[in-house]
């Protein structure tokens, strides 16, 4: 598996919840369909970035994986609480 560390640069800094929430307009009174169509699309992406992360550290043990599956942990907590 390629590790790309631009990309990772990139995933880092993706928005957070409240910031995506903002940016797709869900505070725009939308529906519960919509808001809810709204999250699966977000913590769907930050699960497939976090398992991509896991599969790029069987191959390559790097402080940067480390740090990017911390930032991105930190973004998927607020769909379990």
């Amino acid at each position: 598996m390629n590790y790309d560390r631009k990309m990772l640069e990139g995933w880092t800094g993706m928005a957070t919840w409240e910031e995506y929430l903002t940016r797709e307009g869900a505070f725009n009174n939308v529906s519960r369909e919509v808001w809810q169509f709204i999250e699966q699309k977000y913590f769907r992406l930050v699960e497939r970035r976090i398992e991509h992360c896991k599969k790029l550290l069987t191959e390559h043990d790097d402080w940067y994986i480390y740090y990017t599956l911390a930032e991105l942990y930190d973004r998927g907590k607020w769909r379990y609480i």
